[in-house]
């Protein structure tokens, strides 16, 4: 059990076969679910030159409440053992959600200093893999640090929920540099999404997920308004576990004046006492203070990939859109209107940058068009 990467593997088959001073290896075994291999061969002489295929299937990976995907991969080893031994290859996730939480991941109180007596080796290398025993020294090397060349992309949208939010992210990243610096390069951009707080919807503007060498993803996430001469901005940044909430405008005004010029489309001083509480309230939100919310929480039971109330901007009647991914760049969304009107529309991603979107009303209208989007 790998307690840094939330794994276990169980049980685990090795064979090897000897021959002309190399050993030919096969291995296999079950982890989180799903399997695991490695296939290739090891020389039986210093350097011990290194040629395996490592390939994960289906494996579920979770990380407390915030991280959740299934992964796939196909990985190379290579290289002297005895002096550096490279990593490369590609790693896929599956359906991915990231979950902020609505109240931070304390309450436990931190783990006393424990001085170890007796440790066997296999306990000392799963405490150090939880980063608890600072006080223990080490001895010997700390082994190779291998060099990195992996890429990662997702087989389905990536979703970051909680707070208010609802977004949805593609793209991929590529980690170079090492297992001990590994270097991070490229990020997951947003698609779509929008910022529900106190029955007002805000949409994205701007959105990143990246990697900073550790298990938490780094979000960056922005939602604006026009209001009259003044152009507010929320913006949530950070690790995905405790992201710091920030409020810009322009002209820059305090923060509780943001907030209500984005809820309400007024100053701070012509608000009524209850639009003053639910001001108080959506900063309780946003700051993880108060709860997800019934539709994210009815969205998650249903299990639809999107769930939104939304105003008709023409008639001003409440409608209700549930959106889904039928394949991978696919996604239909049915809006039904108060006043029985029904819309089905679809948007089909041909490439990175180009989509066709139709749609069909119950009232007989259709539409079709095709749209070249492209960020600079």
């Amino acid at each position: 059990f790998d307690p840094d990467l939330g794994v276990t593997i169980s049980p685990l088959n090795v064979s090897a076969q000897l021959s002309g001073g190399r050993a030919a290896i096969t291995s296999s075994g079950s982890m989180n679910g799903g399997t695991l291999s490695a296939n290739g061969t090891v020389a039986l002489q210093a350097p011990f030159q290194t040629d395996l295929r490592i390939q994960l299937q289906q494996i579920a990976y979770r990380y407390l409440d915030i991280v959740s995907t299934q992964l796939f991969a196909d990985f190379n080893l290579r290289g002297p053992a005895s002096q550096n031994l490279s990593l490369s290859g590609a790693l896929q996730l599956g359906k991915l959600e990231i979950r902020v939480p609505d109240t931070g991941l304390g309450g436990a109180e931190t783990i006393p200093e424990i001085t170890h007596l007796g440790l066997p080796a296999r306990a000392r290398q799963t405490l150090n893999r939880a980063g608890l025993p600072k006080q223990i020294d080490e001895t010997g090397s700390a082994g190779p640090d291998i060099p990195l060349d992996v890429t990662i992309t997702s087989l389905d949208p990536i979703f970051v929920r909680g707070r208010g939010l609802d977004a949805e992210f593609g793209g991929g990243l590529r980690i170079t540099g090492s297992v001990a610096n590994p270097n991070p390069v490229g990020q997951f951009e947003l698609r779509r999404g929008r910022l529900n707080i106190l029955g007002q919807r805000l949409n994205l503007t701007e959105g990143t997920i990246t990697a900073a060498g550790q298990l938490i993803p780094r979000l960056r996430i922005v939602a604006e308004s026009q209001s009259d001469d003044v152009l507010a901005q929320i913006i949530l940044s950070g690790p995905a576990d405790s992201p710091e909430l920030e409020f810009s405008s322009v002209p820059d005004l305090p923060e509780d004046e943001i907030l209500a010029r984005l809820l309400f489309g007024r100053s701070s001083g012509n608000l009524s006492p209850f639009q003053v509480a639910r001001l108080i309230s959506s900063l309780a939100q946003l700051s993880g203070k108060g709860g997800s919310g019934v539709l994210d929480s009815t969205r998650s039971q249903l299990g639809f990939d999107d769930l939104d109330f939304r105003t008709d901007e023409t008639t001003g009647e409440a409608e209700l859109a549930i959106g889904e991914y039928l394949t991978d760049n696919v996604y239909t969304e049915v809006e039904l209107g108060a006043g029985g009107n029904t819309q089905i529309n679809l948007n089909l991603d041909v490439g990175d940058t180009t989509t066709v979107r139709g749609s069909v009303g119950a009232d007989g209208d259709t539409s079709l068009g095709i749209f070249w989007e492209r960020d600079y």
